[in-house]
Protein backbone atom coordinates (compact mmCIF):
# COMPACT_ATOMS: atom_id res chain seq x y z
CA UNK A 1 0.00 0.00 0.00
CA UNK A 2 1.49 3.51 -1.20
CA UNK A 3 1.68 6.62 1.29
CA UNK A 4 -1.68 8.25 -0.52
CA UNK A 5 -3.63 4.94 -0.10
CA UNK A 6 -2.44 5.12 3.76
CA UNK A 7 -3.60 8.36 3.75
CA UNK A 8 -6.85 7.53 2.38
CA UNK A 9 -7.64 4.71 4.95
CA UNK A 10 -6.24 7.12 8.36
CA UNK A 11 -8.62 9.79 7.29
CA UNK A 12 -11.55 8.56 5.12
CA UNK A 13 -13.42 7.81 8.32
CA UNK A 14 -12.78 11.33 9.73
CA UNK A 15 -13.88 13.51 7.05
CA UNK A 16 -16.95 11.40 6.20
CA UNK A 17 -17.80 11.80 9.91
CA UNK A 18 -17.39 15.59 9.03
CA UNK A 19 -19.76 15.27 6.14
CA UNK A 20 -17.59 15.00 2.94
CA UNK A 21 -16.58 12.90 0.64
CA UNK A 22 -12.89 12.04 0.50
CA UNK A 23 -12.73 12.02 -2.94
CA UNK A 24 -9.05 11.01 -3.71
CA UNK A 25 -5.86 11.40 -2.13
CA UNK A 26 -2.70 12.34 -3.99
CA UNK A 27 1.18 12.20 -2.76
CA UNK A 28 3.72 13.47 -5.39
CA UNK A 29 7.15 15.30 -6.08
CA UNK A 30 6.11 19.18 -7.57
CA UNK A 31 8.47 22.03 -7.46
CA UNK A 32 7.77 23.29 -4.34
CA UNK A 33 8.42 19.69 -2.78
CA UNK A 34 6.44 16.64 -1.68
CA UNK A 35 2.50 17.74 -1.90
CA UNK A 36 -0.05 15.24 -0.16
CA UNK A 37 -3.37 16.77 -1.22
CA UNK A 38 -6.73 15.56 -0.41
CA UNK A 39 -9.71 16.29 -2.49
CA UNK A 40 -12.84 16.84 -1.16
CA UNK A 41 -17.16 16.88 -2.03
CA UNK A 42 -20.37 17.84 -0.47
CA UNK A 43 -23.88 17.89 -2.07
CA UNK A 44 -23.64 21.48 -1.01
CA UNK A 45 -20.23 22.72 -2.52
CA UNK A 46 -17.18 23.10 -0.93
CA UNK A 47 -15.80 26.61 0.39
CA UNK A 48 -12.52 27.29 1.86
CA UNK A 49 -13.20 27.50 5.56
CA UNK A 50 -14.39 23.31 4.80
CA UNK A 51 -11.06 22.64 3.31
CA UNK A 52 -9.65 24.48 6.52
CA UNK A 53 -11.39 22.39 8.65
CA UNK A 54 -10.69 18.74 6.96
CA UNK A 55 -6.78 20.12 7.26
CA UNK A 56 -6.69 20.83 10.65
CA UNK A 57 -8.82 17.71 11.64
CA UNK A 58 -6.33 15.05 9.75
CA UNK A 59 -3.27 16.52 9.79
CA UNK A 60 -2.95 15.61 13.28
CA UNK A 61 -3.81 11.77 12.50
CA UNK A 62 -1.53 11.69 9.82
CA UNK A 63 1.53 12.86 12.11
CA UNK A 64 1.05 10.18 14.65
CA UNK A 65 0.49 7.86 12.25
CA UNK A 66 4.05 8.43 11.08
CA UNK A 67 3.04 7.71 7.19
CA UNK A 68 5.40 10.34 5.77
CA UNK A 69 8.37 10.75 7.26
CA UNK A 70 9.90 13.75 5.48
CA UNK A 71 8.51 16.98 4.80
CA UNK A 72 5.21 17.47 3.02
CA UNK A 73 2.98 19.99 2.15
CA UNK A 74 -0.78 19.61 3.00
CA UNK A 75 -3.24 20.46 0.63
CA UNK A 76 -7.20 20.14 0.97
CA UNK A 77 -8.91 21.12 -2.06
CA UNK A 78 -12.59 20.86 -3.77
CA UNK A 79 -12.78 18.68 -6.52
CA UNK A 80 -14.02 21.41 -8.38
CA UNK A 81 -16.86 22.39 -10.72
CA UNK A 82 -15.12 20.77 -13.68
CA UNK A 83 -13.78 17.90 -12.56
CA UNK A 84 -13.80 15.32 -15.74
CA UNK A 85 -16.62 12.81 -15.20
CA UNK A 86 -14.60 9.62 -15.72
CA UNK A 87 -15.46 6.40 -12.81
CA UNK A 88 -19.52 5.37 -11.71
CA UNK A 89 -19.03 8.06 -8.58
CA UNK A 90 -19.01 10.83 -10.99
CA UNK A 91 -21.56 9.61 -13.30
CA UNK A 92 -23.84 9.34 -10.72
CA UNK A 93 -22.98 12.85 -9.63
CA UNK A 94 -23.51 14.21 -12.70
CA UNK A 95 -26.94 12.06 -13.79
CA UNK A 96 -29.69 14.54 -14.93
CA UNK A 97 -27.48 17.19 -15.12
CA UNK A 98 -26.08 18.73 -18.20
CA UNK A 99 -22.33 17.62 -19.80
CA UNK A 100 -20.08 18.54 -22.12
CA UNK A 101 -18.75 15.20 -24.31
CA UNK A 102 -15.95 15.90 -26.55
CA UNK A 103 -15.17 13.18 -29.05
CA UNK A 104 -12.13 11.92 -30.25
CA UNK A 105 -13.53 12.30 -34.39
CA UNK A 106 -16.09 14.20 -35.86
CA UNK A 107 -19.79 12.71 -36.01
CA UNK A 108 -22.21 14.45 -38.26
CA UNK A 109 -22.52 15.14 -41.60
CA UNK A 110 -21.50 18.30 -43.73
CA UNK A 111 -22.38 21.41 -41.67
CA UNK A 112 -23.42 19.68 -38.94
CA UNK A 113 -20.04 17.64 -38.42
CA UNK A 114 -19.01 18.25 -34.70
CA UNK A 115 -16.83 16.63 -31.95
CA UNK A 116 -18.51 18.89 -28.98
CA UNK A 117 -21.61 18.15 -27.19
CA UNK A 118 -23.71 19.43 -24.92
CA UNK A 119 -26.33 17.64 -23.52
CA UNK A 120 -27.98 15.97 -20.58
CA UNK A 121 -26.49 13.12 -18.73
CA UNK A 122 -29.51 10.25 -18.77
CA UNK A 123 -28.22 7.18 -18.96
CA UNK A 124 -24.19 5.02 -19.24
CA UNK A 125 -23.13 1.82 -19.28
CA UNK A 126 -19.37 0.04 -19.53
CA UNK A 127 -19.73 0.97 -23.65
CA UNK A 128 -21.77 3.71 -23.59
CA UNK A 129 -22.82 7.33 -22.43
CA UNK A 130 -26.64 8.25 -23.42
CA UNK A 131 -27.28 12.03 -23.38
CA UNK A 132 -30.42 14.45 -24.36
CA UNK A 133 -29.07 17.03 -26.42
CA UNK A 134 -31.75 19.59 -27.53
CA UNK A 135 -34.66 17.22 -27.37
CA UNK A 136 -32.74 13.96 -29.68
CA UNK A 137 -31.49 11.24 -27.64
CA UNK A 138 -27.98 10.22 -28.78
CA UNK A 139 -26.15 7.28 -27.23
CA UNK A 140 -22.14 7.42 -27.57
CA UNK A 141 -19.50 4.50 -27.23
CA UNK A 142 -17.37 5.38 -24.63
CA UNK A 143 -14.66 4.33 -26.72
CA UNK A 144 -15.33 7.14 -28.80
CA UNK A 145 -15.07 10.02 -26.12
CA UNK A 146 -12.28 11.93 -25.57
CA UNK A 147 -13.20 13.62 -22.59
CA UNK A 148 -16.61 14.60 -20.26
CA UNK A 149 -17.20 17.22 -17.66
CA UNK A 150 -19.85 18.59 -16.37
CA UNK A 151 -21.09 21.95 -18.29
CA UNK A 152 -20.70 25.05 -16.85
CA UNK A 153 -22.99 27.80 -16.88
CA UNK A 154 -22.39 31.15 -16.14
Amino acid sequence: MNKAQKVRELCQQTVENMGYELYDVTYKKESDGMNLTLLIDCPNGIVIDDCERVSLAIEPIIDDANVIEDGYNLNVASIGLDHPVKDERDFIRNRDKEIEITLYAQIGEGKNKRKHLVGKLVSWTENDVTIIEDDKTLTLERKSIASIIPHIKF
